[in-house]
């Protein structure tokens, strides 16, 4: 008989540490869900905190990349295109080909304009405009054009 209470006292113990293995599996899941949690929240804790503290400069950067990529979609003013190519004109020292002032008013100005649209459209326009002191020097080239003195001319009588 002694036998057997020593079985009966062995299957209890394997009972309870049956028992308390299930506890402490279900303590651990407990405490692994709980520190995704936390896991979670930290990261969005985080992200909240460096959205907050880089927003000016988030904006920045998401304003560049809109214009980069929708640069062919705005609208450029005539008068803002034509300043800049006059001044590109006055600063150079020879004829300007088309070519190079499209080069430079995208590159220096960051205007989206198409040559065709330069060459036909825009410097035909300026050329018509009386105040502004531009030139066609020859087919594909233009300059700057220096205004005349128009009191010295005839006032000899």
């Amino acid at each position: 008989m002694f036998i057997y209470e020593d079985k009966n006292v062995l299957y209890q113990l394997v009972q309870e540490i049956v028992s308390e293995r299930w506890e402490l599996s279900k303590q651990y899941f407990d405490i692994k869900m709980r520190m995704e949690k936390l896991e979670k929240d930290g990261d969005r804790f985080a992200q909240i905190k460096e959205v907050r503290l880089c927003a000016l400069e988030n904006e920045k950067v998401q304003y560049q990349n809109y214009y980069r990529n929708n640069k062919t979609t705005h609208f450029n003013s005539f008068n803002r295109v034509s300043k800049n190519i006059v001044s590109n004109l006055k600063r150079s020292t020879i004829s300007l080909e088309n070519i190079k002032k499209l080069e430079k008013l995208t590159s220096e100005y960051e205007l989206s304009i198409s040559l065709k649209n330069l060459t036909n459209i825009i410097l035909p326009k300026m050329k018509n405009v009386q105040s502004l002191p531009i030139q066609k020097a020859h087919r594909g080239y233009w300059q700057y054009k220096l205004p005349t003195n128009r009191e010295g001319r005839g006032s000899n009588d």
